[in-house]
Formats: structure tokens, C-alpha cells, sequence
């Protein structure tokens, strides 16, 4: 996210690629973020989040997920850096 989570400035992924059981999302980030640069994970359809801000110097995160498993897809790693 660019800004705190209560700006709900979420970001769209850079690129999307499939790999071996799942998917990979990636966020690149480029120009400046006045306002930071936030990683925020939804639980229970969004009725619950967690959220950190990440540090200025974070070019790219990604994100792979697993299969799906009742109907929400199961995040396997978060990489940033």
C-alpha cells in the first residue's frame, strides 16, 4: 500500500506469474512515497488485517501463493527487498 492502510491506497501488482503449485505476485516499487510504503494482509474476507510499514529503501515484494483451500488462497512466502 502507499500510505497507511486507513488511506486504502492499495497497489496493484507489477506482474503475476504462475510457477509449481501456485502463483507469484510481484510489487515494484519506483518513484517516491511521501507517505511510505505499507504491507497490509487481509484475513476472513477483510474483516481482519495485519499491517507494517515497510522500510523506504524497498525496491519489490512479492508474494507466492499456495493452492486455494476453502475458497481463500494460502500465501506461502512474502519477499521483500
Amino acid at each position: 500500500m502507499q500510505g497507511e492502510p486507513s488511506m486504502q491506497a492499495a497497489l496493484k501488482p507489477s506482474a503475476t506469474r504462475k510457477i509449481a503449485g501456485g502463483n507469484a505476485v510481484v510489487w515494484v516499487f519506483e518513484g517516491p512515497y511521501p507517505d511510505g510504503k505499507w504491507l497490509s494482509c487481509e484475513y476472513a474476507g477483510g474483516i481482519a488485517s495485519l499491517s507494517r510499514r515497510i522500510a523506504d529503501t524497498v525496491s519489490e515484494c512479492s508474494v507466492t501463493y499456495g493452492s486455494v483451500k476453502q475458497g481463500v488462497q494460502v500465501v506461502r512466502e512474502i519477499t521483500c527487498r
